[in-house]
């Protein structure tokens, strides 16, 4: 027999939906922290990669408290059903393990990538510069799906991303700018991530012809700056005010401009030179600036040691 102190809450047909829906999904968790420790497993034969992986997944947990204070800022029901599909999405991402690179496309990334760049550092507000702009954008987009292309399964999830994210480009969602922003840079994000992984992974394969390897480790280095470029942009997004700029304020600023900010400063804090110009104000926001400074130059470190490393395994 049900105690009253216990008949209360399960004669709400609300807590009775919440629970039901907090079980399955922490039942889902465990079901994928399991899946993933033995994948690691099995694909290295390392316990300790194995280990690894549970440390990775509590690590966020450190970053709860800047999590919470941005949480507390949007609606609670649209950022629970964002960030489960956000996070379904990379899980996804898991593909790039298996994923085949396209011989000969790092070259072709490489320079949609420096044009990117070039395109989107000169902030020319104009039609013709939004066009040059998002001509380049899709030039990256096509380098990047040229580079999955030899798997059939991920180019064709590459392409229903992209066709997604350009559905916010175009902002068919008739949603507000600045969340209409922030999914962009999610997207992208999550989409340059598994670029960067496949990529990283092609880099560090003993097989890999030398050429391809340096030119793999330049988009690499490209490919972490745009994605943090897309965090910041993120952030300023959920919190305006997160990043403090010399000039107007960074929210009333637009589009073109804002890319051009936060991929300037993307570039000095991940080459550690920091000018101050642009400063993260936000708790969340020193923290990625903070990452990016350490991935930066740990990238750089371990990418030079491995190349190195293969030249002098050669030559003796």
């Amino acid at each position: 027999m049900i105690s009253p102190s216990w008949r209360g809450p399960f004669a709400d047909p609300r807590f009775r939906r919440l629970l039901a829906g907090q079980s399955l999904s922490t039942f889902g968790d465990t079901a994928l922290y399991l899946t993933l420790g033995i994948w690691a497993k099995t694909l290295t034969g390392s316990n300790a990669a194995a280990g690894a992986v549970f440390l990775a997944l509590g690590i966020p947990a450190l970053f709860a408290p800047a999590a919470g204070h941005l949480a507390d800022r949007v609606r609670r029901r649209p950022l629970l059903v964002w960030t489960n599909a956000l996070t379904a999405g990379l899980v996804l991402t898991l593909l790039a393990v298996r994923s085949q690179v396209q011989p000969g496309s790092f070259p072709l990334l490489l320079l949609a990538s420096l044009l990117l760049y070039v395109l989107n550092g000169l902030a020319v507000e104009s039609m013709a510069g939004a066009m040059l702009a998002q001509l380049g954008r899709v030039g990256v987009m096509a380098a990047g799906l040229y580079v999955l292309s030899a798997n059939r399964v991920t180019v064709w999830l590459g392409v229903l991303v992209v066709g997604l994210l350009f559905t916010f480009e175009a902002r068919l969602w008739g949603l507000d700018p600045q969340v209409n922003r922030a999914f962009q840079d999610s997207l992208t994000g999550g989409l340059l991530l598994w670029i960067f992984v496949v990529v990283l992974r092609e880099v560090f394969r003993p097989a890999t012809a030398e050429r391809d390897a340096i030119i793999g480790a330049l988009c690499g280095f490209l490919i972490i700056l745009m994605i943090f470029m897309r965090v910041h942009g993120l952030l300023e997004a959920l919190s305006p005010g997160s990043y403090h700029a010399d000039g107007p304020p960074l929210a009333g600023r637009s589009d073109v401009a804002l890319v051009a900010v936060f991929q300037y400063f993307s570039t000095v804090t991940v080459t550690t030179v920091g000018f101050g110009d642009i400063v993260p104000v936000a708790p969340a926001a020193r923290l990625a600036t903070g990452l990016e400074a350490i991935v930066g130059q740990l990238y750089l470190a371990v990418v030079i040691a491995t190349l190195v490393g293969r030249v002098v395994a050669r030559l003796s």
